[in-house]
């Protein structure tokens, strides 16, 4: 798949300088946005210097990047989002070093999202509060959350987002490139498929009302060569107070691509709407649901074929999306999972050898996540973690009151 991309940016109505800078390199499939912070001219020469630094620390790893991205197994998903973590930092460090070379002690910084096609996927990397948003089959969704203040306390359960809004720190960033010599750095990898668009934008667009439901309309409605324009019309026309910058990706197939292959949209859309039938996440919104995809890999089983063995350290825990799998202790059958069904989950709680085999009875998929994936994830996304938790909660719940039952009855 290729993409193409329109961009804009603005100075705005309010700001005499513009310190959003961006970069795009069509030929690379590499996207990035910045919104400097620091007054006097600090912030435009962060951003800039931000773009370029991690521009051309992508252009040095990326056949590296390209080859883990067609592995794609827990260690290379591993290691690209250290890579990527380690080319922000770099620029962090050298932003850090650069103001107190200009100004004598640290002080400009600047948020920064970086979006980059790799073959069947999209790897997007972020830091501050802008944003990158994914337009797919008619829906609009919010890939990444902000650094801020406000987003903190909410998802946190420390306030509301009323209150929150009236704190005087509401607007304050909690993470930034160049502030510190190291930076935390989120990185997404998810699915392509043909058709997606991505739209990466600066606060000066999503802070112009408290919700960014207008936004999203846009995005979903405009057609990929206006839809920056759009965006910043309206942004200006709420009164223009901050700069504005938007980059608009669409991805699509050549012919060959689309005669050769079996469409990718019908395998990703699988896989979403299996998830979402899994009741360990059917309460997950598509953003939640990519952010575990994200974190998963899915295996392939024939007949006969073995998914555990007892003894084994393996700390997975396994969702059966196709076939039969059959859980068993010496020569006893415990348990035949089938679609839907989860089983290694308590590996995510102790670390002790596995008590019984499991084995494919028919052809089947599983879809598998590891325990650091797993608590990475819940310690992330506080609302996410409460969905599922509660789930493997009642699952948990179900388990007990059967064995209970079965304990009784032998009594």
């Amino acid at each position: 798949m290729k993409w193409r991309s329109f961009s804009m940016t603005d100075v705005g109505l309010s700001r005499e300088h513009n310190e959003d800078y961006m970069l795009v390199d069509d030929e690379l499939g590499v996207a990035i946005v910045c919104d400097g912070m620091g007054g006097h001219q600090a912030g435009e020469i962060a951003s800039q210097m931000a773009a370029d630094l991690v521009m051309a620390g992508v252009k040095v790893h990326r056949d590296r990047l390209e080859h883990l991205c067609r592995l794609n197994d827990y260690t290379s998903r591993n290691e690209m989002t250290t890579m990527l973590s380690n080319i922000m930092s770099d620029a962090s460090e050298q932003i850090y070093r650069k103001a107190i070379e200009i100004h004598g002690e640290p002080g400009m910084g600047t948020t920064l999202v970086l979006l980059i096609h790799c073959g069947a996927h999209m790897l997007v990397a972020h830091v501050g509060d802008s944003r990158v948003y994914l337009v797919r089959h008619g829906e609009c969704h919010r890939l990444t959350e902000d650094h801020s203040y406000l987003s903190e306390m909410v998802r946190q359960g420390r306030m509301s987002k009323e209150e929150a809004l009236l704190s005087p720190y509401a607007n304050v960033i909690t993470r930034a490139i160049g502030v510190k010599p190291r930076v935390e750095v989120d990185v997404l990898v998810l699915d392509v498929s043909p058709a997606d668009k991505y739209v990466l934008c600066t606060d000066g667009i999503h802070h112009v009302e408290e919700e960014d439901e207008w936004a999203k309309e846009r995005m979903r409605d405009t057609s990929i060569d206006t839809c920056p324009r759009a965006l910043i019309t309206y942004a200006n026309a709420q009164g223009g107070h901050d700069n504005s910058t938007v980059i608009a990706v669409e991805l699509f197939s050549s012919p060959f691509e689309e005669q050769a292959k079996t469409p990718v949209a019908g395998e990703i859309n699988l896989r979403m709407d299996t998830l979402k039938q899994i009741k360990l996440f059917s309460y997950l919104s598509y953003a939640e649901a990519i952010q575990v995809l994200s974190r998963c890999t899915i295996s392939t089983f024939e007949p006969g074929g073995t998914v555990i063995e007892a003894g084994d350290f393996d700390e997975q825990l396994y969702i059966v999306l196709k076939g039969d799998f059959e859980v068993r202790v010496g020569d006893v059958l415990v348990e035949t999972c089938r679609f839907g069904d989860h089983f290694g989950e308590m590996a995510l709680l102790r670390s002790e050898g596995r008590t019984a085999d499991v084995i494919a009875v028919s052809h089947g998929e599983l879809l598998s996540m590891n325990k650091i994936d797993f608590f990475n994830l819940i310690r992330a996304e506080p609302t996410l973690a409460t969905k599922i938790l509660w789930q493997l909660m009642l699952t948990f719940d179900k388990r007990l009151r059967a064995t209970n039952a079965i304990l009784s009855k032998t009594a």
